[in-house]
């Protein structure tokens, strides 16, 4: 979560609260790693980035 952070700018807690939803929803999945948090799309979260693409 830090490092999407750092890259969007918002705050970790900014960040995992908006993953959090993201997760709920189906659209991607988390994963702890020692002290990291992993979040990757799911099937369903890359559709919808590549519908939104057009």
């Amino acid at each position: 979560m830090g490092f999407l952070a750092a890259a969007s700018d918002f705050t970790p807690a900014t960040v995992t609260y908006h993953c959090g939803h993201l997760k709920a929803a189906g659209l991607i999945t988390r994963e702890r790693r020692g002290q990291y948090v992993v979040a990757r799309r799911t099937a369903s979260g890359q559709a919808l980035v590549t519908l939104l693409s057009g």
